[in-house]
């Protein structure tokens, strides 16, 4: 009878061990936001190997995915960047020139992608990209009409504007002529994307410049999405 006795306290205790195991995988395995065959523990972080994708997402300061009732999932490692012109480039358009915007400054850089010195956006897997960007025309003349913004990508080229360039021959805005522009865009690993931009047709004068500066006042962003 002792031994039934002892047999049966054993087995209840193997059985409260092994739901605490269980509670404990489950939280962990919330917090990452996978599912998982293989958990390791260290001092300071919990690895996870997602079973879909094989991917390892470490819970610690190096998060690339973490669950927050009020946040929702943060995603510190998502890449994301946000370069800017650091000074004023005069005379490069206004006769239909494409310039290539010269985004040499950086805010931010999640994942070190974008490269000021060839002012481009290389993507580090493939997916859907949100893109930004904001241009200030100065030094327009009223017989520069038009204008053109375009995302240059490796699958295409997204034409956002084609318009003209209003009331900047008002002396009282120096000319200047500002706007915002946001697209979505699919690439793949190791597409990369630009801006070019252009004012006037051939035949007009060659005095538009691209405003810059530490004000951020042409920049660059974009993030992965999904």
């Amino acid at each position: 009878m002792e031994k039934l006795e002892e047999r049966i306290l054993n087995l209840i205790k193997n059985l409260e061990e092994e739901k605490r195991l269980a509670d404990k995988r489950a939280k962990q395995l919330f917090l990452a936001g996978g599912t998982s065959d293989k958990i390791s523990e260290g001092d300071s972080k919990v690895e996870v190997v997602d079973l879909g994708t094989g991917y390892i997402q470490t819970l610690a300061d190096n998060q690339q995915v973490r669950k927050d009732q009020v946040l929702g999932n943060i995603q510190p490692l998502q890449p994301a960047f946000l370069a800017y012109m650091s000074a004023q480039r005069d005379n490069v358009t206004g006769d239909g020139t494409l310039y290539t915007m010269p985004f040499d400054s950086e805010v931010f850089d999640k994942g070190g992608n974008f490269n000021t010195g060839t002012y481009r956006f290389t993507a580090p897997v493939a997916g859907t990209l949100i893109l930004n960007t904001i241009v200030r025309f100065q030094g327009s003349v009223e017989a520069h009409g038009r204008f053109d913004v375009q995302f240059v990508t490796s699958n295409r080229i997204i034409y956002v504007a084609a318009g003209h360039l209003f009331n900047v021959s008002d002396t009282y805005y120096l000319h200047r002529f500002s706007r915002s522009y946001l697209v979505i865009a699919d690439m793949d690993a190791n597409d990369t994307v630009y801006i070019n931009t252009a004012a006037g047709t051939a035949g007009d004068a060659k005095v538009v410049d691209i405003a810059g500066g530490s004000a951020e006042i042409t920049r660059f962003s974009g993030a992965l999405l999904c």
